[in-house]
C-alpha cells in the first residue's frame, strides 16, 4: 500500500459506529500484515488483495449501501456494483470516479459541483482515528516549556518514498536543541538503520523512534508541534489541539485536507514537499523554538473546529437518501 493508512483508520472508526444500528460487512483491500488493524471489529470481514476481488463479496451480501474509503476504483467495478446496491457513496473526498457516485463526503465546504452526485462538504463530516484524544492544557503547556522543543514527525502510515528519512535529515541540522519523536506506521517497511544513523549525526538533539498504531496519539501528546503530510493526521491534530506544519504531495491533497483549516490559522501550510519547503520548515521550527507563543495561538484556534460526531452525521445522510430512493421506487 503506497498511501498512508488514514483511510483504514477512518473506515474502522466508521464501521464501529455503523455497527450500533446496522449490519456491516467490511472488505479491506490490503496486504496481509495490515489485517491486524481490523482484528477487534465485531463484524464480518473479507480481506482482498485486488480491487476486482470485492465484486463477488458485494454480490453475495447484496447491501443497501456500498461506502468506499479509497482514492478511486475502476468505473466498470462501480457499474457492476450498482446491480447489487441502491446507493454508492465515498467517505474519501479524493475519488477518481466521483461523478459515478450517488454521494460524496468531503471536509471542505469548497468543492466542485457534480451533476449526478450529491456532495456534503464541511468539517462536521470529518471522521478520523478513534484513538485520538485531546491533549490536556496542562500537559501541552508542560511540553511547550521544555528547553528541547518536542516535535512529532509522522509522514504517513506507509510512507512509500521514505519522506520520514528526508525530513529527519533536514531537521537534525537545526542549531537550537530539539526532541524529535519520529512515528513509524504499520506500513513502514524501510530499514531503520538509516534513521538510526541520522540520529547520531547531531548529538545536540534527542531522537525517539516509535513504531505505532493505536498508541500514536499517546506518543504525540508528548509534543508541541507536528510535521505531517496533510490528510487525516492533520485533522486529528486539530481535534487533539496539536499545532502542525504540513508538507503536501499535491494540490489535490491540500484541497482535500481543507483550506479552511489553514486560512483560520489552525495549522500551517508548509507548501509542497521539496528542498525549498524543507528549508522553510527548518526556518519555521527555528522561529517557533524562539517564540513559542505562536504555538499557543495556533492551539487556541483549533478549539471546536472538529468533533467526534462525523460518523453520526454521515450515517444520517446515508439513511435519508436510502429511504428517499426506496420511497421513489415504490
Amino acid at each position: 500500500m503506497d498511501e498512508g493508512l488514514g483511510h483504514l483508520f477512518r473506515a474502522r472508526t466508521f464501521a464501529r459506529a455503523a455497527l450500533k444500528e446496522h449490519e456491516v460487512r467490511l472488505i479491506p483491500i490490503i496486504d496481509e500484515p495490515l489485517e491486524i488493524l481490523f482484528y477487534d471489529l465485531k463484524c464480518e470481514k473479507r480481506y482482498v488483495r485486488y480491487d476486482n476481488d470485492i465484486i463477488g463479496f458485494i454480490r453475495d451480501f447484496n447491501p443497501d449501501i456500498v461506502l468506499f474509503d479509497l482514492t478511486g476504483i475502476d468505473t466498470e467495478i462501480i457499474r457492476v456494483i450498482r446491480r447489487f446496491s441502491s446507493l454508492v457513496a465515498s467517505l474519501s473526498p479524493v475519488f477518481n470516479n466521483a461523478e459515478q457516485l450517488d454521494i460524496l463526503f468531503t471536509r471542505s465546504s469548497r468543492f466542485k459541483a457534480l451533476p449526478e452526485t450529491k456532495i456534503y462538504g464541511s468539517l462536521q463530516y470529518s471522521i478520523f482515528n478513534e484513538h485520538v484524544s485531546v491533549i490536556d492544557d496542562i500537559v501541552y503547556e508542560r511540553n511547550l516549556s521544555n528547553s528541547q522543543l518536542p516535535v512529532a514527525i509522522s509522514m504517513g502510515g506507509a510512507d512509500a518514498v521514505n519522506k520520514t528519512l528526508t525530513v529527519l535529515k533536514a531537521l537534525v541540522r537545526l542549531k537550537p536543541s530539539f526532541s524529535f519523536w519520529v512515528l513509524l506506521g504499520e506500513g513502514y517497511e524501510h530499514s531503520l538503520d538509516e534513521l538510526v544513523k541520522v540520529t547520531k549525526s547531531n548529538p545536540i538533539h534527542e531522537v525517539v523512534l516509535a513504531k505505532t498504531s493505536r498508541s500514536m496519539w499517546n506518543v504525540m501528546s508528548n509534543c508541541s508541534v507536528g510535521i505531517f503530510p496533510g490528510g487525516l493526521t492533520t485533522i486529528e491534530a486539530v481535534y487533539a489541539g496539536l499545532p502542525s506544519i504540513n508538507l503536501f504531495e499535491s494540490k489535490g491533497h491540500l484541497d482535500a485536507t481543507g483550506k479552511e483549516l489553514f486560512e483560520s490559522g489552525a495549522c500551517i501550510n508548509g507548501g509542497f514537499f521539496s528542498d525549498g519547503s524543507l528549508s522553510q520548515l527548518v526556518s519555521s521550527l527555528t522561529e517557533l523554538h524562539l517564540d513559542r507563543s505562536q504555538l499557543m495561538e495556533i492551539r487556541r484556534r483549533t478549539k471546536g473546529l472538529v468533533d467526534l460526531h462525523g460518523c453520526e452525521r454521515v450515517l444520517e445522510k446515508l439513511e435519508y437518501h436510502f429511504k428517499q430512493k426506496a420511497s421513489n421506487q415504490c
